[in-house]
């Protein structure tokens, strides 16, 4: 306000002031505003202005109709609405064309428009199915801004016809009736109206008329009846509503003859020998080798020796198990032509059949004729497997099994071998003594003809043991080992095993065991140890498995002390000269002769004799010796080197 006084709304003026000579092409302007000549009565001049705007004005703008809905349309028909192009802008507006989207078609228009100017385009909507249509037409033009576009949105409607169905029916026997169903689909947006179903040839049949809402759908049988063997093709021509679709099909078959044939396999069945009065069954098969059911109602044979029937039905291409049988009343060779009576379209199925008719009997056989057991240590059993067949065609009884001899003996005695089977015996031999063994085992059975007897061979042989060696050890000084050798011999036909030495006095040893072959001899080391001066005696046992024999021997030894002097006060023996080349002096103050015993170093006892004060050594050669003087009181033991 100004000195008391409002200003109204209504009291404003637009004021529009054109700039563009000042603006134009100018990225920035500015405008100020201020007092002019004639406001000098106002203080301030800024109260005075309210909502300035400051714009550009187009130079080329366009506007036309935005939306146009043409609703439903029947496919194959068209409707038509108007859009109107306007030049909204200031200057010329130039259109070079319109992009028309499917389904929507109008005048291609291109010109000028001057300022403020309209133009009015016709635009048809001519659905080419049954569905939803919507899409933008764009005018093409030199606008800078504006709305140059219109929705278009409009629906087709209508029925279409869709068939699902199987093309080829296959083989169809002549005159006979096969059916497949065609399924009819209305994939549109409105019903479908059938008026009719026409077919090409006259061997296909099936109608059907009616009405099918939109996505339902109805099924039409379509039969198949074949005049003759040929190939067929049918063209189904449906006549309805429908604008679109599968409004013809085709559909083929073929008409074949009935086949209907029966094969044997095997064709030719051969029984081979049976025995007169005993039945054999084999087997063959009968198969239907045609394209239709064989029914079977009877099969013949023309030799009562044959027998086997069946009746009933075979699908095409199955095959039916016959068992058949075949029982010989005589002998000799058989034939029977089996045959089948059946609805075979062409001829007759037919199987030879074969056999031999043989008399009845049975027969031993053995897998030799005799049989050596060989060398078998006395009282040790040992086995031979025996094989006992029946090579007849009937079963063979064993009523007994005779040997005759203790050493050998059968495990089996009576019993019942069906034909062309085996049985097997276990023979065993153990000879009481050493001696050769020999026996006939017989069979005693029903068999016709065969082997009835087997020759049994053996020879009971044994190991026999002797004994031989030192059996005295003489005197070995307490605490040492004296070895000498005994020798075990076998004297028997067989090895034997030693499993060791013992002795009845622990003074003695030895830890030798082995085998020992028939006829050989071996040394074994035997050892004297006496733990005291005195006597020893012991005997030695063999333990050993041989059948007889010596298996003691009786040893002995003297244990004996060792005492460096003799005759004199201090214990020494006063002998001289030691060394000594042949001559050797011996006190002996009591005058009492001695007994002498003269030891190599082997302990083996080279010289004996008696002796007084002197020893004549000279026949002994170089080397140590042990002499053992002795009296009935006393022992006295020394060693002597001998030179040469």
């Amino acid at each position: 306000s100004t000195e008391g006084r409002w200003v109204g709304d209504w009291q404003w003026t637009r004021q529009t002031l054109d700039i563009s000579a000042l603006a134009d092409g100018k990225q920035e302007v500015m405008v100020r505003f201020a007092l002019g000549a004639t406001d000098s009565a106002w203080v301030n001049a800024g109260w005075n202005i309210d909502d300035v705007t400051i714009y550009g004005t187009t130079a080329v703008a366009i506007y036309v109709t935005e939306q146009l809905d043409y609703n439903n349309v029947l496919v194959g028909n068209s409707a038509g609405k108007n859009i109107e192009i306007t030049n909204v802008g200031v200057q010329d507006l130039v259109v070079s064309g319109i992009a028309y989207p499917a389904g929507f078609t109008g005048e291609n228009f291109s010109g000028t428009l001057t300022s403020g100017a309209t133009k009015t385009i016709p635009v048809t909507f001519a659905p080419a199915a049954p569905r939803v249509y919507q899409d933008t037409l764009q005018i093409i033009s030199n606008a800078a801004t504006g709305n140059d576009k219109v929705i278009l949105t409009g629906t087709g409607t209508g029925a279409k016809l869709r068939a699902n169905y199987v093309s080829d029916l296959g083989e169809v026997f002549v005159d006979s009736l096969a059916t497949t169903t065609v399924y009819l689909v209305n994939e549109g947006n409105t019903d479908l109206l059938i008026t009719g179903v026409a077919h090409s040839a006259t061997v296909f049949s099936g109608s059907w008329t009616g009405t099918i809402a939109a996505g339902d759908s109805t099924a039409l049988t379509v039969s198949f009846v074949p005049a003759a063997a040929q190939v067929y093709t049918n063209t189904i021509t449906i006549t309805g509503n429908a604008i679109d679709g599968d409004e013809t099909i085709l559909i083929t078959g073929k008409g074949v003859l009935t086949v209907r044939e029966g094969i044997f396999n095997p064709g030719t069945l051969a029984f081979g020998q049976v025995q007169v009065d005993s039945t054999r069954t084999a087997s063959t098969y009968l198969k239907n080798t045609g394209n239709d059911v064989l029914s079977v109602t009877e099969i013949t044979h023309t030799n009562n020796a044959f027998a086997g029937s069946w009746n009933g039905t075979i699908a095409p291409g199955d095959s039916v198990l016959l068992n058949l049988r075949f029982t010989p009343v005589s002998n000799g060779v058989l034939t029977d032509t089996l045959k089948v009576l059946s609805n075979a379209t062409t001829g007759q199925a037919k199987a030879i059949l074969t056999g031999t008719g043989v008399p009845n009997y049975s027969k031993l056989f053995l897998v030799t004729d005799n049989y050596d057991f060989g060398e078998v240590r006395v009282d040790t059993l040992v086995q031979q497997l025996l094989s006992v067949a029946n090579k007849g065609n009937i079963p063979l009884n064993i009523t007994a099994v005779d040997i005759g001899n203790n050493a050998f003996a059968v495990d089996w005695q009576t019993g019942t071998i069906a034909a062309g089977d085996s049985a097997v015996l276990a023979v065993s031999f153990q000879p009481p003594e050493r001696l050769d063994y020999a026996a006939t085992l017989t069979f005693i059975s029903d068999a016709d003809s065969g082997s009835f007897t087997l020759d049994l061979t053996g020879k009971g042989v044994a190991g026999l043991i002797a004994l031989n060696g030192a059996v005295n050890f003489g005197e070995v000084e307490v605490g040492q080992v004296r070895t000498d050798t005994i020798t075990i011999a076998n004297t028997g036909d067989a090895s034997f095993e030693v499993a060791g030495v013992a002795f009845s006095d622990t003074a003695f040893a030895s830890d030798w065991s082995g085998v020992v072959d028939a006829g050989a001899t071996e040394r074994v080391a035997v050892s004297f140890s006496p733990g005291a001066a005195r006597d020893y005696a012991a005997v030695l046992t063999v333990v050993h498995n041989a059948l007889a024999g010596t298996d003691t021997l009786a040893l002995t030894g003297t244990g004996i002390d060792i005492i460096a002097g003799l005759g004199d006060e201090n214990g020494e023996l006063g002998v001289y000269p030691n060394p000594t080349s042949g001559r050797l002096y011996l006190p002996n103050p009591g005058k009492q002769p001695f007994t002498y015993f003269v030891l190599d170093r082997t302990g083996k006892q080279v010289l004996t004799g008696k002796a007084g004060r002197e020893l004549n050594l000279n026949g002994l050669a170089a080397g140590l010796y042990t002499i053992r003087l002795t009296q009935p009181t006393r022992t006295r033991v020394f060693k002597v080197l001998i030179k040469k």
